[in-house]
């Protein structure tokens, strides 16, 4: 079976999640094998995050204390005040208020870890997405994993790190609005 994107179907893949795992279709097709293996990944995802007291990127210091000050810029006669003035701009904008946000009732570097969990946790979830959108085994969701540690999370490029899932989502919803049009209506 193909869809209009000339896409085959998992189940016309020869092998499929055998290939890939070694073991048996019927094991690897249970979807509670898959859920096991994907929350063994999240937790491997997230152990570098939560077991160790500093977080592992170079740049996540500055990056804490910049929401910091933008925190404490709110409140009255607060020291960095006199020093600082928030003026936000594209880059780090949506990351740095979302931990302040969230600073404000975990405190901050909780916050930073969660923020970060979420990103790391979306690498898997949305390759996941774009192959059940390219009707694709669900196991190459777990081929995501290593790419949530590259040099742009250990130099704290977070905004770089936060945009591939979101493109990789783009991406498969850009698919599925495509199969759902008919192709004559391309035409005019």
């Amino acid at each position: 079976m193909t869809s209009t994107l000339g896409v085959k179907s998992p189940d016309a893949a020869a092998g499929g999640p055998r290939r890939l795992l070694g073991v048996a279709a019927s094991a690897a097709d249970h979807p509670a094998v898959f859920a096991l293996a994907l929350v063994a990944t999240g937790a491997a995802l997230l152990s570098p995050l939560w077991i160790t007291r500093y977080l592992p990127a170079v740049d996540l210091p500055q990056h804490l204390f910049l929401v910091r000050v933008l925190g404490e810029l709110r409140e009255p006669g607060a020291f960095f005040g006199a020093t600082y003035v928030a003026r936000p701009g594209l880059t780090y904008l949506t990351f740095y208020y979302s931990v302040a946000a969230l600073g404000r009732v975990v405190g901050v570097e909780t916050a930073m870890r969660l923020c970060l969990s979420a990103v790391v946790l979306a690498y898997p979830l949305a390759l996941w997405a774009l192959a059940s959108a390219l009707r694709r085994s669900r196991w190459l969701a777990l081929l995501a994993a290593p790419l949530a540690f590259t040099d742009n999370f250990y130099w704290g490029l977070v905004s770089f790190h936060t945009s591939v899932p979101l493109v990789l989502l783009s991406i498969a919803a850009f698919i599925r609005v495509l199969e759902e049009r008919e192709p004559a209506g391309w035409g005019g």
